[in-house]
């Protein structure tokens, strides 16, 4: 939220206190403070994108990883401040520091949840439309300081940090949602034709038709928001980092190995990155394939070592993308 007796950001603020810390201190541990690569997935991607245009944080890393989130998810500064309006209404509490630090987290979680029920089932859609395009109340605030420009802007105009880029998705990210909200299967075309907000609805479901042929609506919805939430914003960060010319290396995956619970969701990469199989069981089933996650484990290692993931770097004619599945392969996925 936008606080009015404090700094915005603070926690992506903490985020550069830390990556001042090892600067300073990381050669202690035999680490060189010159090679630091930053990862983070979802909302751990979407900080990576948001510290990528921070001018506090130049000079603070030399790669960035970005799983599944790219600068979109960022709040304008009076959208922020009607957020902050919301927060005072729904709580009778004034939105300080003062008021807000010594909240319990239980409080905290009650104040949000209460936030996001009061915008959505607020009849002002249009004053609301930047939430409900994003599908978070709750974002990093663009303050004109410690986040200065909105992310995408930044990258649009390729005045991003110059740092190494690795990003990319899941190709089924937003199942994961459905799921979770007890949406899946149930999307109707009167829901579907409710999004005005992407458009030529009817134009849109026959492009995505094409793509996902004989999908029900659920499939089609998941689709086009697992492109507007997670895999376009990544595209565009990758793209931004290509024009800067050869200074910077850049590559672009897709994880599309369907997992036995929900396909390629959301967060189904993590266990393979990190080559942790056993810490999310439920998701990777009894019998992941292991040689996956040898493979996708050393070119995030490779990565982060040589600043080499280990394919054809991303450009902006052929595109190419490392595909992740049980036989791997190289895609040009050719369109912008």
């Amino acid at each position: 939220m936008w606080l009015k007796d404090e700094v915005c950001n603070r926690g992506l603020l903490d985020q550069i206190y830390a990556l001042e810390w090892i600067r300073d201190n990381i050669h202690l541990f035999g680490g060189d403070p010159n090679l630091v690569t930053i990862a983070g997935e979802s909302a751990g991607s979407i900080s990576v994108a948001n510290l990528m245009v921070m001018p506090k944080a130049k000079g603070l890393f030399k790669r960035a990883i970005l799983q599944s989130g790219g600068g979109n998810l960022t709040l304008s500064l009076d959208v922020a401040q009607k957020v902050t309006k919301v927060f005072e209404e729904v709580s009778g509490l004034p939105a300080t520091r003062t008021a807000l630090e010594n909240l319990p987290r239980s409080e905290l979680n009650e104040f949000q949840a209460k936030i996001s029920k009061s915008i959505v089932e607020s009849p002002d859609h249009l004053g609301w439309l930047e939430q409900r395009k994003k599908s978070m109340i709750l974002q990093p605030v663009v303050d004109g300081d410690t986040l200065p420009e909105y992310p995408p802007k930044v990258f649009a105009s390729d005045h991003g940090l110059d740092v190494d880029v690795l990003v990319g998705n899941t190709t089924e990210e937003w199942i994961l949602f459905l799921h979770g909200i007890g949406l899946a299967g149930k999307i109707t075309d009167a829901f579907f034709n409710s999004l005005s907000m992407w458009g030529d609805i009817e134009k849109l479901k026959s492009i995505y038709l094409q793509e996902y042929p004989n999908s029900d609506l659920s499939y089609l919805f998941s689709a086009v928001t697992s492109d507007n939430m997670f895999r376009i914003p990544g595209l565009r960060v990758a793209e931004s980092n290509v024009r800067k010319g050869k200074k910077n290396k850049t590559f672009v995956y897709q994880f599309a190995w369907k997992t036995p619970l929900f396909g390629a969701a959301h967060t189904a990469d993590m266990p393979f990155s990190f080559h942790a199989l056993s810490v999310m069981p439920g998701v990777v089933g009894n019998d992941p394939p292991v040689s996956l996650a040898d493979e996708m484990h050393k070119a995030w290692i490779d990565f982060i070592r040589d600043g080499d993931a280990g394919w054809p770097e991303y450009d902006l004619t052929d595109r190419k993308v490392k595909n992740f599945d049980l036989v791997s392969s190289v895609l040009n996925i050719l369109s912008p």
